[in-house]
């Protein structure tokens, strides 16, 4: 079974759930924050959460690039989380592709 944890709801400024789908149509689980709307937006932090995890685990690790005005994305891999189908390595090397390079 996943293990999930809370975390966004610690998050400040503004946060939402949601799905990305993949190039073969494969739900992610994600998560987008945003620092409170008196801030200016620094930049934008894409967040692989690493292996044997899933984005809630570091939830508590991030708020401060919110608190100090980064947005945040993070999303689940395939098989973690909320994320549908199973882990596989050359999967997450295309994901890779197409959040950064395209």
């Amino acid at each position: 079974s996943r293990y999930s944890f809370s975390g966004l709801e610690s998050m400040p400024g503004s946060t939402e759930t949601f799905y990305v789908i993949s190039g073969d149509g494969t739900k992610l689980g994600a998560w987008w924050a945003e620092p409170k709307s008196s801030m200016q937006v620094r930049g934008c932090v894409l967040q692989f959460h690493g292996n044997a995890e899933n984005r809630t685990s570091h939830a508590h690790n991030l708020r401060w690039m919110v608190e100090d005005g980064f947005a945040l994305f993070a999303f689940d891999y395939r098989g973690y989380g909320d994320s549908e189908d199973h882990p596989n390595i050359k999967k997450i090397f295309y994901i890779i592709y197409s959040f950064i390079i395209k």
